[in-house]
C-alpha cells in the first residue's frame, strides 16, 4: 500500500507537464477545474527549543530528519466553492551517539498523517480577495503511535481559517500578498492543544518567468487545552514559470501554465510543553522544499 501510494504520486508528476495555471492563497478555482499539487520536504534537526523557548542542541549528539510527501487536491464546485483533499505521507529518523543506531536501522518510522477534506469558500472580490476555509484532520486507522520516532501529532482535529489576499502591479510587475488565521481545534481522542494558526506570504515577480516569495508560518496554543507546542517558521525561494504565463500564488488566468517552486526555511522559535516528561522540547530545523502544481 504504502509502496503503491509512492509510485501514484511520482506517475502524478511527470503527468504534471500537462499543467494549466495553478493557484494560492485566497482566490478559487473556477467551476469544474480541478487542482493538484505535489508538495516534497526535507526536515533536518539537530537542536531544540525547551518550553521557555530557549535553543539547545539534541542531547548524545541527537539529529532527527524527515521526508515529507503529499498530495493535494482542489476541485471547483463552484467559481467561488472549492472542494479540498490533502494527503500526506511522511517517513522520520532518528540517530544520537548513545544508541549508535544507523539511520537505515530501528530508529525510523514512517506512515500516512492525518487525511485532510474540506472546502474553501471565497465571499469577497473586492477591496481585496477573503475566503473562509474549514478543513477536517482525520487519524489514519492502524497509524503505530508508540514506535518512535513520532510522524505527526496524532488526533482527529477541524481547522477553521479565514484568509484575504491582494494583487497589484508595481512598475508594472505583479505583487501579492495573503494572510490567513484562525482556530484548530483538536477533538476528545486528541491530546494535543487548539491552537490559532498565523500565516502571511507575499511574492513579487522581477521577471515574466521568476516570482521570490517569502513565506512566515506559525501557531500559538492555547493553554489549558491539551499539550502544547508553538512554533515560528520562515522560509524564502522562487516559483519558476516554466510553459504558459503566470504564478501559482496570484490570481489564475484563463491561459495554461505550469510552474514549479523551491523554498529553504528554518524555524526561527518555538517551545514545548513543560508540564510533560515526553514533549518537552519542539525541534528547530532546516527546511528543504519542493512544489509543483497543476490545474487540470
Amino acid at each position: 500500500m504504502r509502496k503503491t501510494f509512492v509510485l501514484l504520486l511520482i506517475g502524478l508528476m511527470l503527468v504534471a507537464f500537462t499543467a494549466t495555471e495553478s493557484h494560492a492563497g485566497p482566490w478559487t478555482l473556477k467551476q469544474g477545474k480541478l487542482w493538484t499539487e505535489v508538495y516534497g520536504r526535507y526536515f533536518h534537526s539537530n537542536q531544540y527549543f525547551d518550553a521557555d523557548g530557549k535553543k539547545h542542541k539534541w542531547e548524545n549528539d541527537g539529529t532527527s530528519r524527515a521526508y515529507d510527501l503529499e498530495f493535494k487536491n482542489e476541485y471547483g464546485l463552484t467559481d467561488d466553492l472549492n472542494l479540498l483533499l490533502y494527503i500526506p505521507y511522511v517517513w522520520s529518523y532518528w540517530k544520537n551517539d548513545w544508541s549508535k543506531t544507523p539511520w537505515s536501522n530501528k530508529e525510523k518510522h514512517e506512515g500516512f498523517k492525518q487525511i485532510q477534506p474540506g472546502l474553501k469558500y471565497r465571499f469577497l472580490k473586492e477591496p481585496f480577495t477573503a475566503a473562509g476555509q474549514l478543513k477536517f484532520y482525520i487519524d489514519v486507522p492502524n497509524t503505530d503511535r508508540v514506535e518512535q520516532p513520532d510522524i505527526y501529532e496524532y488526533g482527529n482535529a477541524m481547522e477553521l481559517k479565514v484568509i484575504v489576499g491582494k494583487s497589484w502591479q508595481i512598475n508594472k510587475r505583479p505583487m501579492y500578498a495573503s494572510f490567513e488565521t484562525g482556530i484548530y481545534w483538536t477533538f476528545p481522542n486528541n491530546d494535543w492543544a487548539h491552537n490559532v494558526p498565523l500565516f502571511f506570504e507575499t511574492g513579487y515577480a522581477p521577471l515574466d518567468f521568476l516570482m521570490i516569495k517569502t513565506e512566515l508560518d506559525g501557531r500559538l496554543s492555547l493553554q489549558g487545552t491539551g499539550i502544547q507546542k508553538d512554533s515560528l517558521t520562515w522560509r524564502v525561494g522562487p516559483i519558476i514559470n516554466l510553459l504558459g504565463k503566470g504564478f501559482s500564488s496570484v490570481k489564475k488566468g484563463s491561459e495554461s501554465s505550469l510552474n514549479v517552486e523551491f523554498q529553504y526555511g528554518m524555524t526561527l522559535w518555538g517551545r514545548g510543553d513543560g508540564n510533560t516528561e515526553r514533549y518537552q522540547n519542539t525541534s528547530k530545523a532546516q527546511e528543504f522544499i519542493a512544489k509543483m502544481q497543476v490545474l487540470w
